[in-house]
């Protein structure tokens, strides 16, 4: 199926998506999106272009609202408006492969959505620092919704019907579809050590992509980002809880293995004694594995590649 066929079928499914909700439940659903500026700076121009509502996420006492094509931002979207769904197929089809999009249906209107999203803009960290909140990540989103205490998952989830993103076919979470909007936060929610551990190791890889996607070859420089930060969170998981590796230029190294090699590069026992073995913690993984024969690591590239996996 080619990227036309993709966005087509896509398309109706949201069409659907929102009138089957309204025959459900018999009360009006709106359909929005969640844009990720800071991954394509010109969507907000083409959504202005277009007149299609929209907010910031950002609330005005943040300094990111100066520039919010840049940050995250809502658009209130009529499928049935001839621009509307111009710029909803528009988004489809820069959307493909990437993190760019979270989809949502809800009853509240747009201002009041907005408000509501802008309590979740950054979170407190244990140390009492500040952090944006990627929530509109797809990925994040599943971290957060995993991780948040009841309270406040009710909280989050209170305005929302449903969330959708795309990832080979539509993967959803429930909201709470409150029919009164909840009272805004009084200050952006903490988060506990343990909480901020889950959602650091989920933030990791996408940041390590970013640092070392020049670096890749073929065929894996060809996958799309999700499917490249997947590999990168398999492979970092295996590298701390089977090797203990703590440093980030060894997990970066780890990671460009797998990748660029082998996945599974560290099954071979030459590899493994290597990593199993204690080693001076000033030395790099690199100089680590530098005496491994170049027949192993021919070897494993003959065997097969990440994209296997």
């Amino acid at each position: 199926m080619n990227t036309t066929d993709i966005t087509i079928e896509q398309f109706n499914d949201l069409v659907q998506w929102v009138e089957s909700t309204r025959k459900e439940t018999g009360r009006t659903y709106h359909l929005y999106a969640i844009v990720d500026g800071v991954l394509d700076e010109s969507l907000l121009s083409q959504v202005q272009q277009k007149n299609v509502p929209w907010r910031g996420l950002y609330p005005d006492t943040m300094l990111e609202a100066n520039n919010p094509a840049t940050g995250p931002f809502l658009i209130a979207l009529l499928p049935d408006n001839a621009g509307h769904a111009e710029l909803i197929q528009a988004l489809l089809r820069r959307g493909q492969g990437a993190d760019l999009l979270l989809w949502a249906v809800s009853a509240q209107p747009l201002p009041l959505l907005a408000a509501h999203l802008h309590c979740y803009a950054e979170v407190t960290l244990p140390d009492r620092s500040a952090a944006l909140l990627r929530y509109y990540d797809p990925s994040i989103l599943e971290v957060l919704v995993r991780m948040f205490t009841p309270q406040q998952f009710d909280h989050f989830l209170a305005p929302i019907r449903e969330y959708r993103y795309w990832r080979e076919g539509w993967q959803t979470i429930a909201g709470k579809d409150e029919e009164q909007p909840k009272a805004a936060l009084e200050q952006y929610i903490a988060l506990t050590g343990e909480q901020y551990e889950q959602l650091s190791n989920e933030s990791f890889a996408e940041t390590l992509f970013h640092q070392i996607r020049s670096e890749l070859l073929a065929p894996i420089a060809q996958a799309d980002d999700h499917q490249c930060i997947q590999y990168i969170r398999k492979l970092l998981a295996r590298a701390v809880d089977s090797y203990k590796l703590k440093k980030q230029n060894d997990l970066a190294f780890f990671s460009l293995i797998g990748l660029n090699v082998n996945f599974e590069f560290d099954a071979h026992p030459d590899i493994a004694k290597v990593l199993l073995s204690s080693s001076n913690d000033e030395e790099s993984l690199s100089s680590r594995l530098s005496n491994i024969d170049a027949t192993v690591w021919d070897q494993l590239l003959r065997d097969g590649h990440a994209m296997k996996a």
